[in-house]
C-alpha cells in the first residue's frame, strides 16, 4: 500500500508504472507521517552516511505539504474508504 496526497496521485501514477492498481480515499487511526522520497538515502553511500541521510527522510525540514511527489507513511490501522478509480493497463 502507498499512502499520497490526492493531487499527487496521477504523478505516482506514473512513477510506479503499475498495470493494476486501486486507488482509495483512506482513513488512519494515527497522523500520518509527511516525507518525500527524494530524501532517501543513496545506495551507494558509506552505512554511517546512509544513517545521516536517513534522518533528513524521516525528519524532514522544509517540507512543502502542496509537493505532488510527497508521501505519506503511516503507522497502525487504515481503513478503505471509496474507491476513486481502477487502472489497468
Amino acid at each position: 500500500m502507498f499512502a499520497c496526497s490526492e493531487e499527487g496521485i496521477q504523478y505516482w501514477l506514473n512513477e510506479m508504472k503499475s498495470k493494476r492498481v486501486d486507488v482509495y480515499q483512506i482513513e488512519v487511526e494515527q497522523e500520518p507521517f509527511l516525507t518525500n522520497p527524494s530524501l532517501l538515502p543513496d545506495s551507494h553511500l558509506y552505512l554511517c552516511d546512509k544513517v545521516i541521510a536517513a534522518r533528513k527522510y524521516f525528519n524532514p525540514v522544509g517540507i512543502r505539504e502542496d509537493d505532488h511527489t510527497n508521501e505519506y507513511l503511516v503507522r497502525g490501522r487504515v481503513i478503505l474508504k471509496d474507491k476513486i478509480m481502477e487502472v489497468r493497463k
